[in-house]
């Protein structure tokens, strides 16, 4: 992807949702991306409450538009209990749009503007 246009979306996920929850997370102690283990786990293990996949755990609705991908990813983070990612599931699914509509535009002409060396 050709990152020669305005980066759509990709400043506004880190600016309005990813920095926001870490600050908020570091002034409450967590971290949103853990740089060790925790060592105030014995394990890392956890009972699934489903042990088992099937055929429909592998088709995937949340592609379909960004509605049905936040409607998954609001469902996956209730399950987990991560509230505060559940309040911008709508927010990333837009991100996520904007993303595709770019991709979409791309096309697999080489730039002549690019040089290729051997």
């Amino acid at each position: 992807m050709s990152w020669t246009k305005p980066r759509i979306g990709v400043d506004t996920l880190f600016d309005e949702i990813v920095l926001p929850l870490h600050e908020k997370l570091k002034r409450d102690g967590g971290e949103l991306f853990p740089l060790g283990p925790d060592l105030s786990l014995d394990s890392y293990y956890i009972t699934r409450r489903k042990t088992r996949m099937n055929r429909k755990d592998f088709e995937v609705a949340a592609y379909e538009g960004a509605a049905g991908f936040a409607g998954v990813l609001r469902c996956m983070w209730e399950d987990e209990t991560r509230a505060d990612l559940v309040a911008s599931a709508q927010r990333q699914a837009e991100v996520a749009r904007a993303l595709g509509e770019v991709a979409e535009t791309q096309t697999d002409e080489i730039s002549p503007f690019r040089y290729i060396m051997f």
